[in-house]
């Protein structure tokens, strides 16, 4: 891998790639209307800021265009998690800012029934136009909350690499969309929700939507309730999560929550990596709708 001064990425190439850090977020885009829109609308206007974010990636390069949408405290992974205007607005920009490019498509999308908190996700290629070609490919997950302008900007993004290129039909359909009739909610809910998680398996398979999907560092993306319990099976591993931060909508129906999590026990392993959970509320409590394992 040439060296070159640019973040490694959380979610991009993978570590034969090694953390050239290339975080896929979104924004940049008002959202039209107020927080009562309707939610076909918000989710036109989230997915319509992620592809203005892609230009402006494609035509400024991958630096300058994240440093611009992510929110100030928006977090990426490198593989830990970080602020990331923070952290690669004080590294020393490349001198070539389009060496790299990074493509990207929205394949799914879904917003907080107030309009203040979405998410998408979709395949990506990263490749050195100019010299090796195809660096790495795999699939990106975005939260996004909106600004006290109206300003979608990046809260948090964790993305895979996978084995061979996704196309958007294997993400398809999008999640349910939240109910719209929760009650207010705190960010503590969801950190202890993730303290719930610990132990095998089952103590997990509990927590999942039935429209959940799991990705997973060098896997394809598991669609389905059944396939990603099927899927945590073969781990025999006890796990414990311990958070690093949350949100969750005005609405109190959508939030996210990441952090670490690692294997227990007396013959566990050292810590096994970083968690980001995208959580919808259902009648009978928070659930995971998006789970992305870093490992």
């Amino acid at each position: 891998m040439p060296a070159f001064p640019m973040p490694p990425p959380s979610h991009r190439p993978d570590r034969s790639v090694s953390r050239i850090a290339v975080s896929l977020v979104v924004a940049g885009a008002a959202l039209a209307g107020c927080a009562s829109a309707p939610a076909y609308d918000a989710r036109e206007a989230v997915v319509a800021a992620e592809r203005g974010f892609a230009r402006d990636a494609a035509d400024r390069g991958i630096r300058a265009a994240f440093l611009a949408h992510f929110a100030p405290e928006g977090i990426a992974f490198e593989p830990g998690p970080i602020r990331l205007v923070e952290v690669w607005g004080a590294r020393a920009a490349p001198a070539d800012p389009r060496r790299l490019a990074l493509a990207w498509e929205p394949a799914i999308a879904g917003v907080s029934s107030a309009g203040d908190l979405g998410y998408t996700s979709g395949p990506y290629t990263l490749s050195e136009p100019a010299g090796r070609g195809v660096l790495a490919h795999g699939v990106y997950f975005s939260v996004w909350r909106r600004d006290a302008g109206g300003v979608w900007r990046v809260a948090l993004d964790a993305g895979i690499v996978t084995p061979e290129p996704v196309q958007n039909a294997a993400l398809l359909p999008d999640p349910l969309p939240p109910r719209g009739d929760a009650r207010p909610a705190m960010p503590d809910e969801l950190a202890d929700a993730d303290r719930r998680l610990e132990g095998a398996a089952s103590a997990y398979a509990v927590a999942l939507a039935e429209d959940a999907r799991w990705h997973v560092h060098g896997r394809a993306p598991v669609l389905g309730r059944d396939a990603v319990v099927a899927a945590r099976a073969a781990d025999a591993r006890e796990l414990r999560y311990t958070p690093g931060g949350a949100a969750v909508a005005a609405s109190g129906d959508l939030g996210m929550s990441y952090g670490r999590y690692e294997a227990i026990g007396r013959d566990a392993p050292p810590p096994a990596g970083h968690y980001a959970h995208l959580w919808r509320r259902e009648p009978a409590g928070w659930r995971i709708v998006v789970a992305v394992h870093l490992e």
